[in-house]
């Protein structure tokens, strides 16, 4: 069962180019594993990339030792990110959802 994480003060750079087709997260190897250690196996959190100019959210999840990156959330477009660019984690539309739907009171 997936669930949501919040990963709060999670913050990196990208060490390099991001392309929109690019689906690893190019950041800091202990900021790599900082994320993989909270999402454990099967979570799942929101991150925000963003250069100045462009913002993009991106669902991180965590399945069997890697991180997966599913771009293009919350009517965000996948976008080419410079080098240096931030990515962190914000409370997004979909991460309230999604806390709200793991509580008891859900169906």
């Amino acid at each position: 069962m997936t669930k949501y994480v919040q990963v709060v003060d999670f913050i990196s750079n990208l060490t390099e180019k991001y392309t929109k087709d690019d689906r690893d997260l190019p950041i800091f190897p202990e900021h790599l594993a900082i994320l993989a250690n909270k999402l454990g196996n099967g979570g799942y959190t929101y991150l925000q990339l963003r250069d100045g100019t462009n913002i993009e959210i991106v669902k991180v999840s965590a399945s069997d030792g890697k991180l997966l990156v599913t771009r293009g959330q919350e009517t965000t477009e996948a976008t080419t990110f410079p080098k240096g660019s931030c990515i962190e984690w914000k409370l997004t539309t979909s991460a309230v959802r999604d806390i709200v739907c793991q509580m008891d009171c859900c169906p």
